[in-house]
C-alpha cells in the first residue's frame, strides 16, 4: 500500500491514528461510543472459554480439541475484541 519503505510505518500509523479521530467523531455525532481495543494475543484465544491455543500466522482456521469446534481466525478475533470492548 505504502511505496516509500523509509517512511511505510509512520505513513500507516498517521493513517490509522486519522481514521480513529474520524471515527470517533462520527460516533459523538450520532451518539454512539467508540471504544479503541488494543487488538494484541488476541488471535490465540479462544473466543468462548479462553483458552490459548498456540498457532503460526499463516493458520487461518482455528482448531480447539478440548471442545471440537472449527472457527476462522478472523472471526475468532473480532469475537475476543468485541468482548475487550464491553469490559472498556
Amino acid at each position: 500500500m505504502v511505496k516509500n519503505h523509509n517512511l511505510a510505518k509512520s505513513i500507516s500509523e498517521a493513517s490509522w491514528y486519522r481514521f480513529r479521530e474520524w471515527l470517533e467523531s462520527v460516533g459523538v455525532v450520532y451518539g454512539v461510543p467508540i471504544v479503541a481495543v488494543n487488538p494484541k494475543y488476541t488471535s490465540p484465544n479462544y473466543s468462548m472459554c479462553g483458552q490459548t491455543v498456540v498457532k503460526t500466522l499463516s493458520t487461518r482456521t482455528h482448531k480447539f480439541l478440548h471442545c471440537c469446534y472449527t472457527v476462522d481466525g478472523d472471526e475468532n478475533a473480532a469475537l475476543n475484541i468485541f468482548k475487550l470492548s464491553l469490559k472498556e
